[in-house]
């Protein structure tokens, strides 16, 4: 799934186990394996990849960074390593792309356009608006999870994640028996990539 933006970077966190003994020139390389393989998952046509609000994480997967604070006993440079360093805080990764990516956004909007049109794009709305109570339900309780103690835990990310899943195959269904698939993935997305594509050009010429 696809994460949310922040501050037009994305903030990859890693894992917090034996931290303190491991070696940071390893986990250098093991953020940057992890980041390979989402690059190769994006790029792949027959995995289905699908989100809310499409434009907001391809701008986020195109300019991501990584924490360094894990690997503050590493020596980063941009001479020595040949990396990138945003504010001597964060490590810029290699731009990511996604390949046939679908926006439920775009999907509600094409099935139910006079409805969409007057509406602000909210997520938790949608769902409770096109899934029914019990399904509503069902992916509230796929977005828990159980801590270290196996005690039920709430994480707004699994949530988005599971309700966003939900969504898809409600919505997925109906765009197919409305005959709707071509129109949104060759029409619809080519759009808002191509729009991503003008805010991005406008954002680096407004940072020259």
């Amino acid at each position: 799934m696809l994460p949310e933006r922040r501050n037009k970077n994305l903030s990859i966190s890693e894992s917090s186990d034996n931290s303190k003994s491991a070696n940071p020139e390893h986990s250098l390389e093991i953020v940057k394996q992890k980041w390979k393989r989402i690059d190769e998952i994006m790029g792949k046509s027959d995995v289905r990849k699908f989100t809310w609000n499409l434009k907001i994480q391809i701008q986020v997967l195109k300019r991501a960074v990584v924490s360094i604070q894990r690997l503050s006993r590493l020596n980063l440079t941009e001479k020595n390593m040949g990396i990138e360093l945003i504010d001597n805080s964060y490590l810029l990764l290699s731009s990511v792309y996604i390949k046939d990516g679908i926006d439920l956004c775009i999907v509600a909007w094409i099935l139910w356009p006079d409805e969409e049109r007057n509406s602000n794009p909210n997520l938790e709305k949608e769902v409770k608006r096109r899934l029914s109570v019990e399904a509503t339900a069902a992916a509230n309780r796929s977005g828990r999870w159980k801590n270290q103690m196996r005690r039920v835990a709430h994480n707004g990310c699994c949530r988005r994640v599971a309700q966003t899943r939900a969504l898809c195959s409600h919505l997925w269904k109906i765009l197919i028996s409305e005959e709707l698939v071509d129109a949104l993935m060759n029409i619809e997305i080519p759009l808002v990539c191509f729009l991503v594509l003008i805010l991005c050009m406008s954002f680096s010429r407004e940072n020259i």
